[in-house]
């Protein structure tokens, strides 16, 4: 076996993940990996087109979402989405940054710590990235739990 082939996720822990970046190679490779190991992956490049995948997606997924995207809508554009819609709200976000976040503004770690149940900075590894979506997936289960 490769050092670059995924360690099998059990079945009960897989979920589908929606990955936002605007980094194609990041993108690709997190997305390929992923794949690899069972998950169903689904990629967005910009908030919009993120907005518009968690909207029409009736189940909830787990959102690896890059903070800093191109022409500035950073995901905090998104978060504040997330506080507004139930529809945003069944969802449940990782952010990936490669900032420190305690230089952000009070209000944009308000909203991370609301909304986002991992942060993962890069550079990061694929385990953390692994832990982070079934440590994310076990939160999203136990919320579909009680809802039904």
């Amino acid at each position: 076996m490769s050092k670059h082939t995924p360690t099998p996720i059990p079945i009960s822990t897989r979920v589908p993940v929606l990955l936002v970046d605007d980094d194609d190679d990041l993108r690709d490779t997190v997305g390929l990996l992923l794949t690899e190991a069972g998950y169903e992956v689904a990629e967005a490049d910009t908030i919009f087109d993120a907005l518009r995948w968690l909207r029409g997606t009736p189940t909830g997924q787990v959102v690896l979402l890059d903070f800093v995207l191109t022409w500035h809508l950073n995901a905090d554009l998104l978060l504040r989405a997330i506080e507004r819609e139930t529809t945003l709200a069944r969802h449940r976000y990782v952010l990936m940054t490669g900032s420190d976040i305690t230089r952000f503004s009070t209000e944009t770690q308000r909203l991370i710590t609301h909304c986002c149940t991992a942060v993962i900075c890069k550079p990061f590894g694929m385990s953390q990235v692994f832990a982070a979506i079934a440590q994310t997936a076990e939160l999203l289960r136990e919320t579909d739990e009680t809802a039904g």
